[in-house]
């Protein structure tokens, strides 16, 4: 599970340049983790990609997933990159 995370935060981070280039969508820190909260999403996963950004990776138990970016010169703010459904941290699809 960890080598399938890093490898994912590490794809997200070489194409990531800053928090303002969000394809999804960016606001308040708060805001961002009630949303999270809705769909019980909990933290599995966290990186400093190479633009010091915080990468962060959350998943609930019923599978749903979201990768956040929170960036360097304003911590007030989450970006919201990639979510998807079907979480597996095995990454068996068999």
């Amino acid at each position: 599970m960890r080598n399938l995370l890093i490898s994912l935060a590490f794809l997200v981070a070489l194409g990531w340049s800053s928090p303002a280039q969000s394809h999804i969508g960016c606001g308040p820190k708060e805001d961002i983790l009630r949303l999270l909260e809705k769909y019980e999403e909990t933290t599995v996963y966290t990186a400093i990609d190479h633009h010091e950004n915080l990468v962060i990776v959350t998943a609930s138990q019923s599978g749903t997933w979201t990768i956040l970016i929170r960036g360097v010169e304003d911590i007030t703010t989450l970006c919201i990159v990639m979510y998807g459904k079907d979480f597996n941290p095995s990454g068996d699809r068999t």
